[in-house]
């Protein structure tokens, strides 16, 4: 018993040793281009636009508990890259987050994973009002 046992374990550590660490963590799940919509909540930037949007997420150099996504809008059938940003990840919560300024708007975007379906907001801070809510599904790996 003892040697099946031991041999079932070399077997897997054999396995896991030919996929990137990186793969192997619950985060690595995350990887791959998301695909869906993002919409504007009331009419607090008049020039915003309802936008199908296309994200790729990728390791981030920033650490172990954090993706970089590089987020793209669809403009005429073609991608436009609105920004890249390195998003922690909370494994507890399946969570997503960024905060960020520019120019005089501060705010955050949260994500939350479900599968290959993930959903967020973008709230203006401090007054926490949400302006975007995106859907999104997992389209390739």
């Amino acid at each position: 018993m003892i040697c099946r046992r031991f041999i079932v374990a070399f077997m897997l550590a054999g396995a896991l040793a030919n996929v990137p660490a990186f793969a192997q963590r619950p985060i690595g799940t995350l990887l791959g281009e998301w695909t869906g919509e993002s919409k504007c909540v009331g009419n607090n930037r008049p020039a915003w636009r309802d936008e199908q949007v296309v994200y790729v997420v990728k390791p981030a150099e920033a650490g172990q508990n954090a993706v970089s996504i590089a987020a793209y809008k669809i403009v005429n059938g073609e991608r436009v890259l609105m920004g890249t940003a390195d998003h922690k990840y909370d494994e507890a919560t399946h969570r997503l987050s960024y905060e960020f300024t520019v120019n005089a708007t501060h705010g955050r975007w949260e994500f939350t994973v479900d599968g290959a379906s993930m959903t967020g907001t973008l709230t203006v801070l401090p007054d926490n009002t949400v302006v975007r809510r995106a859907r999104l599904t997992k389209s390739k790996s």
